[in-house]
């Protein structure tokens, strides 16, 4: 084909296509194209100075099917990959999607947007057209981004930010380092002035390990109103990132730590706070290894009924730093009160135990008893075994009474710590 017939914006010999042999070259080097998407550069190539429609290509390529956009916009992502560096700069020359591209201007219309372009775009009915509406530079800052659902390595990302002053629709983007392909990633929308996180391949030259600790629970506050204890804790949880960098090139690391409902940081700034996450910057030196802790702390109250604490919490309480001396004092009293009836119960429990086996040995020896007045010559048994019952009823007395008098004294007892407990509050 004639050299004329092709029309490129950077006609220098970055790109070439070869229709004889069906190739096209970048650099002047080869580049793997697909065999759809060589003839949508063809096509394209073969109108210069003419705008082609969206529906002018599927009648070009594909004559007679029945052929979907999503099924264009398939090959025209592999024809923005082929051209690597120079993507955007296949269009026609002088003709009008080049005067299109370079006078378009972008309005929000509140949560909506639409482009404006100030030259008239002619599409026959029933037809519809692609139009390049944006061919300038923006800024792109290439960082890592982890996420601990990434698993072992994080992930190449680029941080964006539209410089353009238009509203920059959705959609997938192929990315390029160095004029070599990276990797695909898919933006949402992204409005001027705005920044954008997009990440877009795995990077193998970095692995990350993380370690979870947890301390013991710390009482903050306590205060007690109408017998109720409510005391005010707080967990700190520290989750380490172990950084290792093996590649010989210093990089950048954007740690996204999930934020838990109840938890916040504990003296550490991120660098940019999202809707579910914080983001940390750290600086991976070549060849290194970084270790980045973040500690969080969880403060919540717990309620507990004072009579329904054991003299152990009691006495932990006591020994908070938190507490004021008249509320030490105070719990003291319930804690002092508490001990005496536990003390008392032990009393009742045990004197209970031996007044039931003191009973159950009277049924034995009464058994006895009867079983020897039918044996001739066994009265001195059956006295002896009387004697032993008279004994044990002596003890049964004493015991009951001992029992009734420890039972007063525990309700007692039992009575001064409700008049305490009701007195109580700080």
């Amino acid at each position: 084909m004639p050299e004329q017939d092709i029309r490129l914006i950077y006609a220098t010999g970055e790109c070439e296509i070869d229709f004889v042999r069906r190739e096209l070259r970048v650099l002047g080097s080869p580049v793997p194209v697909g065999g759809r998407a060589f003839e949508v550069i063809e096509v394209l190539a073969r109108s210069p100075g003419e705008l082609v429609t969206k529906n002018e290509l599927m009648n070009r390529i594909w004559p007679g099917a029945i052929v979907t956009d999503s099924t264009l916009q398939v090959h025209a992502v592999a024809v923005r990959k082929a051209l690597g560096p120079f993507r955007n700069l296949l269009k026609t020359e002088s003709g009008q999607a080049s005067s299109i591209a370079a006078t378009t201007d972008t309005r929000d219309l509140g949560e909506l947007f639409e482009y404006s372009f100030s030259s008239p775009v002619s599409v026959k009915q029933g037809e519809s057209a692609m139009l390049p509406f944006l061919q300038q530079k923006i800024g792109a800052r290439k960082l890592l981004i982890y996420m601990e659902s990434f698993g072992l390595h994080p992930m190449n990302a680029a941080e964006l930010n539209n410089s353009t002053a238009k509203t920059l629709d959705g959609g997938p983007i192929t990315v390029f380092d160095a004029a070599s392909y990276a990797g695909e990633a898919l933006m949402t929308t992204l409005k001027a002035g705005d920044k954008r996180l997009i990440s877009y391949s795995v990077d193998l030259g970095t692995r990350v390990t993380t370690q979870f600790d947890s301390s013991r629970e710390l009482v903050r506050e306590i205060h007690v109103n109408r017998g109720v204890l409510t005391a005010r804790l707080s967990l700190d949880e520290t989750r380490t990132y172990t950084i290792r960098n093996i590649d010989q090139k210093a990089k950048t690391l954007i740690i996204e730590h999930s934020q838990r409902p109840g938890y916040k940081l504990i003296a550490l700034k991120p660098a940019e706070t999202t809707a579910n996450a914080y983001r940390f910057e750290v600086k991976l030196g070549a060849d290194g290894t970084e270790k980045f802790p973040v500690a969080e702390e969880r403060v919540y109250d717990t309620t507990t009924s004072v009579s329904s604490l054991t003299p152990d919490l009691l006495l932990s309480y006591i020994q908070n730093k938190a507490l004021s001396q008249a509320a030490r004092s105070q719990l003291q009293q319930i804690l002092d009160a508490k001990r005496q009836i536990a003390d008392l119960d032990t009393q009742v429990r045990e004197l209970d135990s031996d007044l039931s086996g003191i009973v159950s040995d009277q049924t034995r020896i009464r058994q006895n008893i009867q079983s020897l007045n039918q044996v001739s010559g066994q009265q001195d048994q059956v006295q002896k075994y009387a004697r032993q019952l008279a004994t044990q009823e002596s003890t049964l007395a004493s015991s009951r009474d001992r029992l009734s008098d420890l039972k007063k004294q525990k309700a007692a007892e039992e009575s001064k710590l409700n008049a305490l407990i009701e007195k109580l509050e700080f």
